[in-house]
């Protein structure tokens, strides 16, 4: 059986979301967040696609994490980039209250 860790990590949206910190100071990070956030990159775990389609405010949610952690504007993966592209059209099913909940975020 995987860690209880380890399986709330691989249901987050972003590596650097996945991470955690133990009552004696051992990082828990089973999909290279420190490393992404280290090199400023922003990542879904696992598949891009699979994450988005289980929230598609996901979406908004990389973006935002985006514009505040990357140095260089435009680097982004581009199967991340497909992945949002072809499921953009989800985030018309998300309640408007939802969305202006996380623009209020940024």
């Amino acid at each position: 059986a995987l860690p209880i860790w380890q399986k709330d990590a691989e249901r987050r949206d972003l590596t650097i979301n996945s991470m955690f910190l133990g009552f004696d100071g051992t990082l828990y990070d089973f999909f290279n967040g420190y490393e992404d956030l280290k090199n400023k990159n922003v990542r879904f775990v696992g598949n891009a696609e699979q994450r988005i389609q289980e929230d598609y405010l996901r979406i908004l949610r990389y973006f935002r994490f985006y514009g505040r952690i990357v140095e260089k504007p435009g680097d982004h993966d581009p199967l991340t980039l497909e992945a949002i592209k072809k499921n953009a059209n989800g985030l018309a099913a998300i309640s408007g209250e939802r969305i202006w909940v996380e623009i209020g975020r940024a």
